[in-house]
């Protein structure tokens, strides 16, 4: 009795893995094809032999070949920094952060945001325009939230702002103050841990 091999393949080689069985398959008998996706690609469909969704090969009486598509899902990896000085504080005076949204890729960051509650014992001061970017901050000399967001930064971006506080004048001397600025998009992080 003949058997047939059926030739499975991933489109790309990357995306994920095609499988059938029986493979081979006897002379008029059938064959069901499975695929699977790997990490960052999402199953489009089947093309050759079968097309669509699912892949069900019946009456086999010959070789047959079959294609899966994957398609590569959008990923980027934001991550953000923050310096500051001086550091300690001093008392009275201006304190300057320096915030840096990253986008390593592969793909553009969608609503690419960032925000930081100013620490205690701080008031806002300024903020640089950066281009693209639209930002909301509180009033000049009160406590509260800053946030950015960009409709969307492309892969290998940065931008760079200087956020600039009040230290309250009763700040002990040596004050070291905690701050924390996080950064989030619409599109799959595969990093998260290097976003605050």
């Amino acid at each position: 009795l003949s058997t047939y091999a059926i030739t499975a393949t991933a489109s790309p080689l990357a995306g994920g893995i095609v499988s059938c069985t029986p493979n081979p398959v006897s002379h008029g008998a059938s064959s069901t094809c499975t695929a699977s996706a790997n990490a960052g690609y999402t199953f489009s469909a089947f093309s050759g032999a079968c097309t669509g969704a699912t892949c069900s090969l019946s009456n086999v009486t010959g070789p047959a070949s079959v294609t899966a598509t994957f398609t590569l899902t959008p990923q980027a990896d934001l991550s953000i920094t923050l310096t500051d000085a001086p550091d300690p504080v001093i008392a009275g005076a201006n304190l300057t952060y320096t915030v840096t949204v990253s986008n390593a890729g592969p793909s553009a960051a969608a609503t690419a945001s960032w925000s930081d509650m100013l620490p205690a014992g701080t008031t806002f001061v300024s903020l640089n325009t950066v281009a693209g970017w639209s930002c909301t901050t509180p009033a000049v000399g009160s406590n509260g939230l800053v946030a950015c967001n960009k409709a969307s930064l492309a892969s290998a971006g940065s931008a760079g702002f200087s956020l600039v506080v009040a230290v309250a004048p009763a700040t002990p001397a040596g004050t070291i103050l905690t701050n924390t600025v996080t950064v989030s998009s619409s599109t799959s992080d595969p990093t998260p841990g290097n976003n605050s």
